[in-house]
């Protein structure tokens, strides 16, 4: 992982005699002691990311900070635990020095570089140097739903100029690349002024020093790298950093290497065989294992399940056009949620498959909702993810059109999907063409995209045969 580091300016003292200092914070793995603190502290909902700056006074702007970031991932701890809350729980944002000046800084202009600090630490791979200053505002404020304002805050221009002197000086401050502000800064008593006009900007880019005056979270993050908008990819690559790094760590504590290799050539081989993915029966009575027609009462519940028709010399499964297509389908083996080998992954962090849907038509053609990513449940935006063994059930509304149609479940061992990813490849390989979709290249196309591919070919008819009508 990256060693990034963060620089936050502090300007404090009487208006006659104000002095400049730099403070140095960053983002660490917890010890072993304090993820055991970490349980004692979860009755007195104390964050236990940020509780190391409570002992200066930072532990507000640290919340803040770590509420920042949960948003910009499209998450939070109401939705429940998962992957990216035991990455945010195992961190501690501390203080590298400086911390004796941690207590003087303005209320809340150490938010920006807390959150990015912390963001630095769960997204970059590669070394940087930064510096940063801002207040983080409130939901209400913000322009969109994962993300926080930056707002105004003091001596903006002492702070800069606070970075040019240690900039020229050398050492780690040297190496500063960046510098993230707000888009304003107080200048007097209620009189704001653009940050982008102080002529210290200028001087700091000659010196190799870039200044981003930013409106939002989000912003300093996209300049990051980080960007909010593909919220799957960015919380996918983070989890799969994650799942590594906590097998390194675990795997490399308290094992004798002799018995790590052993273990390691075991799982590498378990890990090596196909995946299974398959169908499940309607019922325990029905022969046929596919997805099947949904019925619903006359309250609109559901109420029963029908099996669908077959028609053609291929006796191919037929849905009504406005039916609801549902399916049970089990990944991993019956067996292999009782393996050691699994025992032990899941002891790892491993949480299950992870999967993507694919409805498509070959008239419709791709569609918005053509691929999508399952959630864990409502109100909890985190990607699906199925233990080994476990039989997924799901349903979805057809829309209408009568045509050839294929449903498509993808399955991957450790890398989450990226929905957008997909649709985009899709689009770019696949030339219109009068008679439709090619239904075949789609599937060839998303077999290579996954560890398994799934499918189901069936056709939708406005005449076909559906649920009965219900007293």
């Amino acid at each position: 992982m990256a060693k990034s580091q963060l620089f936050i300016p502090i300007v404090s003292g009487p208006p006659e005699a104000r002095e400049a200092r730099l403070w140095e914070v960053g983002c660490r793995y917890a010890t072993l002691s304090e993820q055991a603190a970490a349980w004692m502290l979860d009755d007195k909902k104390i964050e236990p990311t940020v509780h190391p700056l409570g002992k200066f006074n930072r532990y507000k702007s640290g919340f803040k900070a770590l509420g920042a970031v949960r948003r910009l991932f499209g998450d939070g701890p109401a939705a429940g635990a998962d992957d990216l809350e035991d990455a945010l729980r195992n961190r501690r944002l501390v203080s590298t020095e400086g911390a004796a000046w941690g207590d003087k800084i303005e209320e809340f202009s150490s938010d920006l570089g807390l959150g990015l600090a912390l963001l630095l630490d769960l997204t970059q791979t590669e070394d940087r140097v930064l510096a940063a200053t801002g207040e983080l505002g409130d939901a209400q404020d913000a322009a969109t739903a994962n993300d926080l304002p930056v707002r105004p805050v003091r001596d903006v221009p002492a702070k800069l100029e606070a970075l040019l002197e240690r900039k020229r000086g050398g050492g780690v401050p040297g190496r500063i690349s960046a510098v993230f502000t707000p888009q304003q800064y107080y200048a007097g008593e209620g009189e704001l002024a653009w940050v982008e006009s102080l002529k210290v900007v200028a001087a700091l880019r000659q010196e190799g020093v870039v200044v981003h005056a930013v409106a939002s979270f989000g912003e300093a993050a996209r300049i990051l790298g980080a960007d909010p908008a593909a919220r799957a990819r960015l919380r996918g690559e983070l989890l799969a950093r994650e799942t590594r790094r906590r097998w390194l760590r675990r795997a490399a504590f308290g094992l004798p290497v002799t018995l790590l290799l052993a273990v390691a050539g075991s799982l590498a081989y378990f890990l090596s065989q196909p995946i299974v993915l398959e169908w499940q029966p309607m019922t325990r009575g029905t022969a046929e294992a596919e997805p099947y027609l949904l019925c619903f009462d006359a309250e609109g519940r559901p109420d029963f399940q029908r099996a669908l028709a077959k028609a053609g010399p291929a006796a191919l499964p037929v849905a009504p056009a406005l039916g609801r297509l549902a399916w049970d389908l089990r990944a991993g083996s019956r067996d292999e949620a009782d393996t050691w080998q699994n025992a032990l992954l899941s002891w790892l962090g491993y949480r299950g498959y992870h999967l993507a849907v694919v409805l498509i038509g070959k008239d419709s053609g791709l569609k918005d909702m053509s691929i999508f990513i399952p959630k864990q449940a409502a109100g909890n935006d985190a990607p699906a993810r199925l233990p080994a063994g476990a039989v997924w059930s799901y349903d979805l509304a057809l829309d209408g059109r009568a045509e050839a149609s294929r449903l498509l479940i993808l399955a991957n061992r450790f890398e989450a999907f990226d929905s957008e990813a997909l649709k985009s490849g899709l689009r770019e390989r696949l030339e219109p063409r009068q008679d439709g979709l090619d239904l075949p290249a789609v599937e060839h196309y998303l077999a290579e995209h996954a560890n398994v591919l799934l499918r189901f070919p069936f056709q939708t008819r406005t005449d076909a045969e559906g649920c009965p009508a219900r007293p």
